[in-house]
């Protein structure tokens, strides 16, 4: 919302209407009603009579009143007042043209004074509305000042804004008053629109200062000034500790997966973008918590290491007696993640894998023979599914594994098994 600075609101809103003076100086020529008549002129004399009007000076003026017409800020009634007077221009210069003279017959010179009598009497009338438009648009203005100040005293600040905007839409931002500025920028700040409250302020502070008016607008500025700059820098820090708090919980979460070098340069990078105390405390302590994970991590490893031969046959003894998750479970220290672990424990690995494998490959083909000797359609459907689905598993989970390619011929023949089963049933003659 754009509203200039307070000023006089009658002066602001009320223009001279310039087509006034543009006729008048037009038509400055033309009599007033005690002219004669054409009936009260005495006879043409015989000698030459002086020229009344040069026919270049009627199509001149008939060229500016075109120009007139063609504006589109003159309104209808202006513009039928405009058009009459080139009309009776046109109608004294047609007829010096049908008089092959630079003299209008008597009856041409009659018209033309009688149509600038008629424009002169509309331009008279059309100013005495004016004048009374005017007063009445005063009026009306005042009242509506007055009204929004009485509900910015009662202290509706959301009525006083609304009303202010209708206030704008109506008159313009030239009508609003000191007072009236004054009234909508308080009610912006107390609704928590500081910056719009200080733009208005600040764009009325001309009109203040030229002004003999008291107005406590200046000194309510500079207290908006110091409330948004105050705010500004709350946003600002609550901006801050939210990019710390993200960049601190990234280089937790590396370090927790072993990423302890892309922490640190995280953390490091992230130094750059703050420049008080209290950010760099908390980065450094997070630089020294992350070598204390590596350090940590380091020492767990070599924990686990030397307890390696006790490991190993621990998960043995678990695959030898058909025990393969605990088998894997059980080696699973020794999984270092950033480092290939030796053959013997990956050997170990892929045996207890194979042993799950195994495992599911034999109970999905129970459930695949079971559902061939089963007639019931229904209950042969669920077993296939489920052979099927253990199947798919066992895809999912470990397709690294040298069994894949015979995972998935068993897949197939289930899924052939299952095409057959929903195809309709032909019965032999």
């Amino acid at each position: 919302m754009k509203r200039k600075s307070a000023c006089d609101h009658a002066g602001g809103i009320m223009r001279i209407l310039y087509l006034a003076m543009a006729l008048s100086a037009l038509i400055g020529c033309a009599p007033s009603s005690t002219i004669q008549k054409a009936q009260d002129l005495p006879p043409p004399s015989p000698s030459i009579m002086p020229q009344i009007v040069s026919r270049d000076t009627l199509t001149n003026r008939i060229i500016s009143l075109n120009s007139l017409l063609g504006n589109n800020n003159i309104s209808i009634d202006n513009k039928g007042i405009i058009l009459s007077v080139k009309q009776t221009y046109e109608m004294m210069r047609n007829a010096m043209d049908d008089s092959g003279t630079d003299q209008p017959p008597p009856e041409a010179i009659r018209d033309f004074i009688s149509g600038l009598e008629k424009a002169n009497d509309s331009l008279l009338s059309s100013k005495t509305l004016l004048q009374h438009e005017r007063e009445e648009l005063i009026r009306k203005l005042n009242k509506s000042i007055k009204d929004i100040v009485a509900i910015y005293r009662k202290g509706d600040t959301k009525a006083v804004i609304a009303a202010c905007d209708a206030f704008q839409t109506e008159y313009g931002p030239d009508a609003f008053t000191i007072e009236l500025t004054a009234a909508l920028a308080s009610s912006l700040a107390k609704e928590g629109r500081i910056q719009e409250a200080i733009s208005l302020a600040e764009a009325a502070a001309p009109a203040i200062r030229e002004g003999s008016e008291s107005c406590d607008l200046p000194e309510k500025l500079s207290h908006w000034k110091a409330e948004f700059h105050k705010k500004q820098e709350i946003q600002v820090d609550n901006k801050e500790k939210g990019r710390l708090a993200e960049i601190l919980a990234q280089a937790d979460s590396l370090a927790k997966s072993g990423e302890f070098d892309r922490a640190k340069e995280l953390l490091t990078a992230g130094r750059a973008e703050f420049n008080d105390e209290p950010s760099f405390f908390q980065i450094d302590k997070a630089l020294e918590k992350v070598e204390g994970q590596r350090e940590g991590l380091v020492e767990e490893r070599i924990a686990v290491i030397s307890k390696r031969g006790e490991i190993v046959a621990e998960a043995k003894d678990l695959i030898s007696r058909e025990m393969p998750e605990e088998a894997l479970a059980r080696l699973k220290p020794l999984d270092f993640g950033d480092a290939e672990p030796d053959s013997e424990v990956k050997a170990l690995r892929a045996e207890a894998i194979e042993q799950i494998i195994s495992r599911e490959r034999n109970r999905a083909a129970r459930l695949f023979l079971q559902a061939r000797n089963t007639k019931d359609t229904t209950s042969k459907d669920q077993l296939l599914r489920s052979s099927y689905e253990a199947l798919k598993a066992l895809v999912e989970r470990y397709p690294d594994s040298p069994s894949f390619k015979k995972i998935m011929e068993n897949m197939q023949t289930v899924e052939k098994e299952l095409s057959a089963l929903k195809r309709p049933q032909t019965t032999k003659p």
